[in-house]
């Protein structure tokens, strides 16, 4: 049963305070009868299940879960969504389980980036500058023992200042602009341009004092270390998390 919910989650569901609180989770959020691949329902049930059983935080980092929506015209279809999400126990003294709280991104704009990417080129750049992730392709540069020391950015989407506080960043060097950016940021990356192979990962930056979840994969683009990297600054959420986790402490 819904106890609570930010602006936000009503924002995205496209629901109000009067839909939601003091009603049943899966009577809000059903399951689409008519879509055999809707898993939602029972993802999140097992997760909450897990959360209940083990009285541990747990994830939920890629999900499809559409959302019932009336349409206008009183029409009801369900609206594709993707969503990235941790289930937290919260206790009272005694240690007893009151109430879970479900923290939530909605990623479904990075889903489908990801798909067009794979695609085509133009469909992708659409969706790259309108999509709310950052978005840049980065040239790596190696020394003379073919260790990254640095990259080039080739292209940046509208969002990508807003993420990271980078301004003007195209043409120029992450060095240049940040000398005393992290190793191992370089370290990744060049692993990516290396072996060809994409990576998710989360990793946080003192020199830029914010958090990223980051997807970066290898650019075809023959013998010149391209790599794309599609990422949101998460700093926020874990500090949701951190004082969550403090006040239960």
């Amino acid at each position: 049963v819904f106890l609570e919910v930010n602006d936000t989650f009503l924002r995205l569901a496209k629901l109000t305070r009067e839909d939601m609180l003091g009603k049943r989770l899966f009577e809000v959020f059903p399951a689409d009868p008519n879509d055999s691949q809707d898993t939602g329902v029972e993802a999140l049930r097992r997760s909450l299940k897990r959360v209940i059983e083990t009285g541990k935080q747990d994830q939920l980092p890629l999900q499809r879960y559409p959302i019932k929506t009336t349409k206008e015209d009183g029409t009801v279809i369900f609206e594709e969504r993707y969503w990235s999400a941790s289930n937290t126990p919260i206790f009272d003294e005694q240690g007893q389980l009151l109430c879970i709280s479900h923290q939530t991104s909605e990623v479904t704009g990075r889903v489908y980036a990801e798909e067009a990417l794979k695609k085509s080129e133009a469909r992708y750049r659409s969706l790259t500058e309108s999509i709310d992730d950052g978005f840049c392709v980065i040239e790596m540069v190696f020394d003379e023992l073919d260790k990254p020391t640095d990259y080039i950015f080739h292209e940046i989407n509208p969002v990508f200042e807003g993420q990271t506080g980078l301004h003007d960043a195209q043409g120029k060097t992450m060095r240049e602009m940040v000398p005393h950016h992290e190793s191992h940021w370089f370290e990744i990356y060049g692993q990516v341009a290396k072996t060809g192979k994409q990576i998710r990962f989360e990793a946080g930056s003192e020199a830029l004092n914010r958090i990223f979840d980051v997807y970066a994969y290898p650019v075809d683009t023959p013998g010149e270390n391209m790599v794309g990297v599609l990422f949101r600054d998460v700093t926020q959420k874990k500090r949701d998390e951190e004082q969550l986790r403090l006040s239960e402490a």
